[in-house]
């Protein structure tokens, strides 16, 4: 129970709170990997003066990230995110989804060496927008974010100049973090 003082009216707040992440990582010989989730989560916030409205937010977030390692050399990789919000206003939209692409080239001796083309935002949708309840209030926040855009990268594996002559584990090799 959480007192709330707004405008000179008191009440008490009773506030719920569940989130739960499912996912599942499939990898095949280290060609295919694909790691699907899926992320439920409400608040709710109920009051004990009338004069506050009892407010219920919930977020569905769904992420999917799917990596080929074929031809020999050549590593392709794409992600896709989606949320949807069931109390925005109308000043924000309710769903977002994201979309991250990229192809890169390995050479070098054992392949240490890497040439990365990503787009990020294929889509051009990314609005980066947040909704939480805070006392008798939902707070939405837009944030400004870069848009559509490409990235050229080269990459070089320096583990082995300090002695780490093990292979990288898989996860460590995806480009999108997030």
């Amino acid at each position: 129970i959480i007192p709330v003082l707004f405008n000179k009216i008191s009440g008490n707040e009773d506030r719920l709170n569940g989130s739960i992440d499912i996912g599942v990582n499939f990898n095949w010989n280290d060609v295919v990997e694909f790691s699907p989730s899926y992320s439920p989560s409400f608040r709710k916030s109920h009051y004990s003066n009338n004069l506050f409205s009892t407010r219920n937010v919930q977020t569905q977030k769904l992420n999917a990230e799917m990596v080929v390692r074929a031809p020999q050399k050549m590593v392709w990789e794409t992600n896709l995110f989606y949320s949807k919000l069931n109390d925005a206003s109308n000043l924000f939209p309710a769903e977002q989804v994201y979309w991250n692409a990229a192809i890169s080239y390995l050479f070098l001796k054992e392949d240490k060496g890497q040439i990365k083309l990503a787009i990020y935002d294929i889509l051009n949708k990314n609005n980066n927008v947040t909704s939480t309840i805070n006392g008798n209030a939902v707070i939405e926040n837009r944030t400004n974010v870069l848009g559509r855009y490409l990235m050229l990268t080269f990459n070089y594996d320096l583990r082995s100049l300090v002695g780490a002559d093990k292979k990288p584990k898989l996860e460590k090799e995806t480009i999108f973090k997030f």
